[in-house]
């Protein structure tokens, strides 16, 4: 067998090894307490969906999981416990640069939540989807207050 082919074997193995790193979270959430926050395999094993969803990225990694409760995370994958909870991300592409995002969210027991990169005109973001409900518990852009809130504060505060 060539270097070559020994060498790509190897790469492709380590990555599979690290998309399943986090099969069996920390003992010390009871698994009926878990949350799950799944990511995006990174570098070469970006699916064909995630490449035609985020043509040039070029990976989108965990870096980090904070919180009351942390179980095991990857690169792709976290388990935490109920309660609030941060995820660092590390986003690179090809023509948006790289970035690090921190998303903040309050996670619920059992609950499975879906960590996605988002573009935003030029510049990266990202959110964390809530997969039963679909809502969008996290984001790393600031909400808009609409305006019909303000309008309607104004006409209750006038005399």
């Amino acid at each position: 067998m060539g270097k070559i082919a020994l060498l790509f074997l190897i790469v492709i193995w380590v990555c599979i090894a690290e998309c399943q790193a986090i099969a069996i979270a920390a003992d010390v959430i009871p698994k009926d307490q878990q949350a799950q926050i799944e990511g995006l395999c990174y570098s070469a094993l970006l699916s064909p969906a995630a490449k035609e969803n985020w043509p040039d990225l070029r990976s989108f990694n965990i870096l980090s999981v904070t919180g009351d409760q942390v179980g095991n995370f990857s690169k792709t994958e976290a388990i935490v416990g109920p309660g609030d909870c941060s995820v660092t991300v590390e986003v690179k592409t090809r023509q948006r640069g790289s970035a690090t995002l921190t998303l903040t969210f309050h996670a619920e027991a059992g609950g499975k939540y879906v960590l996605r990169p988002v573009y935003r005109g030029k510049g990266i973001a990202a959110t964390i989807q809530n997969m039963d409900t679909g809502e969008y518990v996290a984001r790393t852009w600031p909400t808009r207050k609409s305006r019909s809130a303000q309008e309607s504060n104004a006409l209750v505060d006038a005399p």
